[in-house]
């Protein structure tokens, strides 16, 4: 006679791959399901009526820039919230923006009478335009995006298809950093390649808190580092096994970078060597085994407990503690599923918004909420 013990742990053996199979695809093995329950608020940002232009995140800020009518919404981290804040028009051949600290906006301008492209500086507080800058007419020079800090704002140029510094063979771009003073462009480094298009892809430019560093992510399909004090590139490495690098961000202390993308890796990366330090997966596994998930963006938390990466198709956002490496599953496309399109923690690193669907969503990620 078989012990009913064995037996029972048979049967559970058998069962375990049915069992399996119905478990929703948002369950994490290692803390149960979704935790939906942090949600404290849901905003519906930008209004459907809205044509969008871009939307991003710096600092306490996070904004989108409307196509008709022409103008630039800021809401900001306040008291452990996300509120609206500023709202002004921008001008109509604005075609990138960046918040520097907590009342600037650098705007990339396009004249159309000219040809050529500005750099434009404005007050949040008064709507009004401080100052602007002609750039060089062979270069198309896009604004990236802020620190985490918001001090110091990238910037990254290409030659224009019609240039004499287009490159037969390969690509190039400069790498740089808008002057403190918001008044020219401070260019680091020369990025080069033999290869030309998605191989040498710039999908993210990522200033450190610090200023000593900018990382571009999707260079020759990888992370390409630029020592902006030494003014060179530090290295260009696509870890093994991935596709295509699409977000980035650094560690508060500048020492550290996250980078994931295509195949769903996140890795942990030393911004000094580009030594991989850790890999971890955006997926409901939690391993190498699933392959549809695609990380879209990621941010550091302001202390540097926190690792966040939103995901595409099923738009989740994956929560990593740095210090035990545990995760928390979050869902803010919904059911259904779609685009993270970027992550903004709050000051006190306790909350988390997430911007998806025309949505922002506020989590809360304090310690009270820590270990369900």
């Amino acid at each position: 006679m078989v012990h009913p013990v064995l037996r029972t742990i048979a049967y559970c053996v058998r069962m375990a791959p049915l069992v399996l199979a119905v478990l929703p695809a948002t369950c994490l093995i290692s803390l149960g399901c979704a935790e939906d329950d942090l949600l404290e608020r849901t905003i519906k940002w930008p209004a459907k009526e809205l044509d969008v232009a871009s939307l991003g995140a710096s600092g306490v800020s996070i904004f989108a820039v409307s196509k008709n009518p022409k103008s630039l919404e800021v809401w900001q981290w306040s008291d452990k919230t996300i509120a609206k804040r500023y709202q002004t028009a921008v001008a109509e051949e604005t075609l990138s923006v960046a918040i520097a600290g907590d009342n600037t906006w650098i705007s990339h301008l396009w004249d159309r009478k000219t040809e050529q492209a500005d750099l434009s500086v404005g007050d949040l507080r008064t709507g009004r335009t401080s100052g602007r800058w002609r750039l060089s007419r062979d270069w198309y020079t896009p604004l990236g995006q802020t620190s985490a800090n918001g001090k110091h704002v990238a910037v990254w140029a290409t030659p224009e298809s019609n240039s004499p510094l287009q490159p037969e063979d390969g690509a190039i771009a400069r790498i740089g950093l808008v002057s403190a003073k918001a008044e020219t462009v401070e260019w680091a480094a020369l990025l080069t390649s033999k290869r030309t298009g998605p191989e040498a892809m710039i999908r993210r430019v990522v200033p450190s808190d610090d200023g000593s560093h900018v990382a571009v992510a999707g260079w020759e399909n990888g992370v390409a580092m630029v020592d902006t004090r030494k003014k060179r590139v530090a290295w260009i490495i696509k870890p093994r096994g991935e596709r295509a690098v699409k977000g980035v961000a650094f560690t508060p202390d500048s020492k550290m970078i996250y980078a994931g993308g295509a195949t769903g890796a996140l890795y942990g990366m030393k911004a000094e060597t580009g030594e991989l330090v850790s890999t971890w997966w955006a997926n409901p596994s939690g391993d190498d085994s699933e392959y549809w998930h695609e990380i879209t963006t990621v941010s550091v938390s302001p202390d540097g407990r926190f690792v966040a990466v939103g995901t595409v198709p099923d738009g989740l956002v994956f929560v990593y503690s740095t210090k035990d490496t545990r995760r928390r599953l979050l869902h803010p496309c919904g059911p259904k599923g779609g685009l993270v399109d970027f992550l903004s923690f709050s000051p006190d690193s306790n909350r988390l918004a997430t911007q998806a669907d025309r949505q922002l969503k506020v989590w809360n990620l304090s310690e009270k909420t820590a270990g369900r």
